[in-house]
């Protein structure tokens, strides 16, 4: 939260510098890299809290249940040993298992949200600050 808190008081230092100077074709310029920012801000947070249900994580462990059960009731009337077929089967399960978990964790997980599209309106609202004004004429 401390980023909103951060994000309102930028915010309100733009309008105020905008509503004391006088009407300047740049502020377009300053603006909308701020709303853009605040946009990307929002969809990031929202990617962050949102969870998967619980129904699916139990649908999902319950598909990995029922295929090894399934692997184990195929493999019992059989008298030749398929291990390595079997090792492999249930690695796949748990490698798409572990996969969902860590998706459904962008802060935490090994796969994470990326900040570039954050890092471009930082740079482009710098760039909008420091622009010169055009010559009046």
């Amino acid at each position: 939260m401390r980023a909103a808190a951060l994000h309102g008081r930028i915010g309100d230092l733009v309008y105020a510098s905008l509503a004391r100077t006088p009407p300047d074709p740049r502020a377009p310029l300053l603006v909308q890299p701020y709303n853009e920012a605040g946009d990307i801000a929002a969809e990031r947070l929202a990617a962050r809290e949102a969870r998967l249900p619980e129904a699916v994580l139990a649908l999902l462990c319950l598909f990995a249940i029922c295929g090894a059960a399934l692997l184990g009731y195929n493999r019992a009337g059989s008298t030749r040993a398929h291990r390595p077929a079997a090792l492999l089967f249930l690695m796949l399960l748990a490698v798409a298992f572990i996969t969902v978990l860590d998706l459904d964790r962008p802060r935490s997980g090994t796969i994470l949200v990326p900040k570039q599209a954050m890092e471009r309106q930082v740079a482009e609202l710098v760039g909008a600050i420091s622009q010169p004004p055009p010559p009046e004429g």
